[in-house]
């Protein structure tokens, strides 16, 4: 997936959830009448407001989530600025509104409580549950929140296990300062390709990472594009981490699908976890790769009515697994050359 394309999907799900927010509010302020006006002027305004904080509030999300800056800064920091940001949005949001459609009640005392409780209150709520977002990933955190694995339950979904090549000798050629800083940079490939294809992060493993999407046909190919995508940003920087480490990133990825146990597991510290054959088989094909001597790897039961990849799709046949009884067919999943992504799109 291209920058444009990400940018245009972020800005369609900011303004899909911020109209939701409008005829929310819109609602809410028609039968509880705000700023003394009649039910309709205050709807209208209870809608504007609705649509502009959190569409705006979006845009702060992806400066704090994209900015090198914002990340340099220790949590208490980021809360800090990231809280005065929101409150000043939403007070901004709030006179304009005000000085547009009720002149003459904006500098209430009463208002001014009103609208400087709400911006607080928004500013510090949404900067903790990004950090924790930052910490348990957001879907994650909303199953946790609404206990949808409070009792564990049986799913479809498809994992990607990824590992980045010879981190072994890298760690001992880099030392572990410099290996350390090269292994953050790529996880910020990885998790950047699964973010943009709609993927969930469910751990790291060291140098590692396991992926996790729907078992559906839709979640199969995008674990599949965030692969590609990864394979296509580590090649683009590839001159960057030589520069920088001496040594390019390359990585081997398993993908595989099917059944999994979901449920919650700890007491103090929460988490939510997949266990059953599914996630085994995934490590033991990821571990195949280096075998056959290819980056990706997937099994055929993940690549079932998956068409039209910007790929070049080859067999290994009867692939023994450590631990499974039977071989097991597996596809191997090349990225395009230049002239053969040309001649695809």
């Amino acid at each position: 997936m291209k920058p444009k394309k990400k940018k245009e999907n972020g800005l369609r799900t900011a303004t899909y959830a911020s109209l939701a927010s409008a005829v929310i509010s819109a609602v809410a302020s028609y039968f509880v009448p705000a700023y003394g006006r009649a039910p309709l002027d205050s709807a209208l305004v209870g809608a504007l407001i609705g649509f502009l904080i959190p569409f705006s509030l979006s845009g702060i999300a992806a400066l704090a989530q994209g900015g090198a800056s914002f990340k340099k800064l220790p949590y208490a920091g980021y809360l800090v600025t990231i809280s005065l940001l929101i409150a000043a949005d939403t007070l901004v949001i709030y006179f304009i509104i005000g000085l547009l459609l009720f002149p003459a009640n904006v500098l209430d005392q009463s208002q001014l409580i009103l609208a400087g409780g709400l911006s607080a209150g928004i500013s510090v709520t949404f900067s903790v549950a990004n950090v924790l977002r930052q910490f348990i990933g957001g879907s994650v955190l909303a199953d946790i929140f609404l206990g949808r694995y409070h009792r564990a339950k049986e799913e479809i979904r498809s994992f990607v296990f990824i590992d980045l090549v010879s981190s072994t000798a890298l760690a001992e050629s880099l030392g572990s300062s410099l290996f350390f800083r090269m292994i953050n940079d790529f996880h910020s490939v990885v998790e950047r390709a699964t973010r943009a294809n709609k993927g969930i992060l469910y751990k790291y493993m060291g140098d590692g990472q396991i992926l996790v999407w729907p078992g559906t046909l839709e979640g199969r190919t995008s674990a599949i594009l965030a692969c590609l995508e990864i394979q296509r940003e580590l090649a683009e920087l590839r001159e960057r981490f030589e520069s920088k480490y001496n040594h390019a990133a390359d990585f081997t990825a398993g993908l595989h699908c099917g059944p999994v146990l979901i449920g919650e597991i700890g007491d103090e510290r929460k988490e939510i976890g997949y266990w059953g054959d599914t996630v085994n088989t995934t490590q033991r094909i990821q571990s195949s790769c280096k075998t056959y001597h290819c980056s990706i790897l997937a099994s055929e039961a993940f690549m079932d009515q998956i068409q039209s990849l910007p790929a070049r799709l080859s067999v290994a046949q009867n692939v023994p697994l450590r631990g499974k009884s039977n071989p097991v067919n597996l596809i191997r999943i090349e990225s395009l050359t230049a002239s053969e992504t040309d001649s695809h799109s």
